[in-house]
């Protein structure tokens, strides 16, 4: 076996060696590892290519295997978790969180028209758990729209609870050197689209535009609209950016330097297949929460402590 950065399961540039790969018949299965598994020697995810020899049976699926928890904390001092993990199932059923693709879909997966030899597994199956639906196909839709009204331009920040901030409240004296020209290349943001940094998307990088005003966001970043009547935007956006809706981003980023998360990949992750009166539930509490959230702290932004004698 060996150990292998993620990059390698889909970075174009090595499409060659994945090509040579199935052409010789040397894979026989993929071990999927979770993101800070190494550590604090690197973020990195990472999976393990189970190899056979050249003279071996052939092979014509090949095995899957996604361990998400290795029996320590993702985090920097690693510690250890108590109770069971998947690493512990797997030595345990040699099945257990496997599934097989057929090597034919891998020779014949394409990306931008071109065959990939991705070895990523979330391009070949979806796990899907009992009440969740994919985004796919509740009805979500890219956007690509050209900022020819010159639109406001806005940043997109982990920190902003609704995410979108004003660019120069953001940058500040920096706006200009982190910023074009002109943003007519930019991407419009409507109202109630969400968009999203692909680079920082696992940490968090999504905003959705609850203004009545169109804005502009980086042309690098994604920008999509919840298309169906029975979704609301706010609670898409409240899901990815919750604790499941991130592990779930974290999963579908590939990459080894920056971790990319495309739209295809979006459009792939489970979300709770909930009634929309349930999720209007779920938005109102939040607004709610957050708008006490924001009274509180403009209070103690304000308040003259350092006024009176003690």
């Amino acid at each position: 076996f060996v150990i292998v950065p993620e990059a390698v399961l889909n970075n174009p540039e090595i499409t060659i060696l994945r090509k040579w790969l199935i052409d010789n018949n040397l894979i026989s299965q993929i071990i999927s590892l979770p993101a800070g598994v190494f550590l604090p020697y690197t973020d990195a995810k990472a999976s393990i290519l189970i190899l056979q020899g050249f003279n071996s049976k052939k092979i014509s699926k090949i095995k899957y295997t996604l361990i998400r928890n290795d029996g320590f904390t993702l985090t920097q001092r690693r510690r250890k978790i108590n109770g069971i993990s998947d690493l512990d199932e797997y030595l345990a059923d040699k099945e257990y969180n496997s599934y097989y693709i057929d090597v034919k879909k891998i020779e014949n997966h394409k990306t931008k028209g071109k065959n990939d030899y991705s070895f990523l597994w979330f391009k070949y199956f979806n796990e899907v758990p009992d009440g969740y639906i994919l985004l796919k196909d509740i009805g979500i839709k890219e956007q690509k729209v050209k900022n020819n009204e010159y639109y406001e331009t806005v940043t997109i920040s982990k920190n902003e609870f609704w995410g979108i901030k004003d660019a120069k409240d953001f940058w500040g004296d920096n706006f200009i050197s982190v910023t074009s020209d002109s943003n007519e290349n930019y991407k419009v943001v409507k109202h109630k689209w969400i968009a999203y940094n692909p680079s920082r998307a696992n940490v968090g990088s999504f905003g959705i535009n609850l203004s009545n005003k169109p804005v502009a966001v980086s042309p690098s970043y994604v920008v999509f609209e919840v298309i169906s009547k029975n979704y609301l935007p706010e609670y898409v956006y409240l899901y990815l950016k919750s604790k499941e809706g991130l592990k779930y981003v974290k999963e579908r980023s590939s990459g080894s330097v920056r971790q990319l998360f495309r739209f295809e990949d979006l459009s792939n992750i489970p979300i709770p297949n909930i009634d929309i009166n349930i999720q209007k539930q779920i938005v109102k509490k939040a607004k709610n929460t957050y708008n006490k959230f924001k009274k509180a702290y403009f209070k103690l932004k304000n308040e003259e402590y350092f006024n009176n004698k003690y």
